[in-house]
């Protein structure tokens, strides 16, 4: 599985249509889909999609028309007065989660599995076989001390 973006199974074309095909799938492709699965907020079926294989998303714009009636002195006309402006919601767009928090400096919308020389499954390793894999070490004193350990999840973060 190379990068992809995490989706609704429903916008990941190849994936949704092994999913309602009358043909059940083989156990490679049963595997196939297990490990594309992700996590999106609220949304139950997840799956990380090639790029060239998510449908775009529909997006529903709902606008509201109000009429306003101004009553002024009893001497003047009482006119209706007909704006577009009210309540608008926009659904199937995804939140700019950016906008408040940092989460920009994540790649959070990225997923899949890189495939180029990391370790999987329990496979023997040897020495620099983890070139994610960090050990924190601390200076008190001048004596460095190896207290912490974590994975390179980007190029800025450690976890």
């Amino acid at each position: 599985m190379s990068d992809g973006f995490c989706v609704s199974i429903e916008r990941c074309r190849n994936i949704y249509s092994i999913i309602i095909s009358p043909t059940p799938p083989s156990r490679g492709i049963q595997n196939y889909i297990n490990r594309a699965a992700c996590s999106l907020p609220d949304v139950p079926r997840s799956v990380c999609c090639q790029p060239l294989e998510v449908v775009p998303a529909p997006t529903t714009t709902t606008t509201t028309t109000t009429t306003t009636t101004t009553t002024v002195a009893p001497s003047t006309v009482v006119a209706p007065v007909k704006t577009n402006a009210g309540p608008v919601m926009v659904t199937g767009v995804e939140p700019d989660a950016g906008a408040t928090l940092n989460w920009n400096l994540l790649p959070t919308r990225n997923c899949g599995t890189i495939t180029v020389n990391r370790i999987a499954h329990g496979n023997t390793t040897r020495v620099f076989e983890y070139p994610w894999m960090v050990l924190l070490r601390y200076e008190s004193n001048g004596v460095l001390s190896d207290r912490c350990g974590g994975s390179l999840i980007n190029n800025r973060y450690v976890l």
